[in-house]
């Protein structure tokens, strides 16, 4: 077992690595050891979808953290669908619809995921106009 305080800043991390690492950071994410996912993620030459995204879903868990989701998602390259469904599903999650149908309508390919969050969150708070 790696320990993500063992792996630190100065350590950098090569392009071949990606793969181990990703699953290190989603390691990191799972067991609530966010920091130790961004030590991880910021010694990391290369990153992919992948590694962007894992460290998103950590990030996005606590509603505190929410403008430093935000801030990571406005730093991937080329986020996909998924990468948006993130920050979305946060959004709702913290009851901020305002945000949310704001950030929705910018999402560039919107999938059943994309839709299903914002019916349900607007059947939760019971506004079934807008759900449908």
């Amino acid at each position: 077992l790696v320990r993500s305080e063992n792996l630190t800043p100065p350590t950098v991390y090569d392009q071949d690595q990606i793969f181990p690492l990703n699953k290190i950071i989603a390691s990191c994410v799972r067991s609530g050891d966010i920091d130790g996912a961004l030590r991880v993620f910021h010694g990391m030459r290369a990153k992919n979808t992948v590694t962007w995204n894992s460290l998103l879903v950590g990030i996005s868990k606590y509603p505190n953290r929410m403008r430093e989701a935000h801030q990571l998602f406005d730093e991937i390259p080329e986020p996909d669908t998924f990468s948006y469904n993130i920050i979305l599903s946060c959004y709702v999650r913290n009851g901020d619809f305002d945000k949310a149908r704001s950030f929705f309508d910018r999402i560039p390919v919107k999938d059943s995921a994309s839709w299903n969050t914002m019916i349900t969150g607007y059947a939760r708070r019971r506004e079934m106009q807008k759900a449908r």
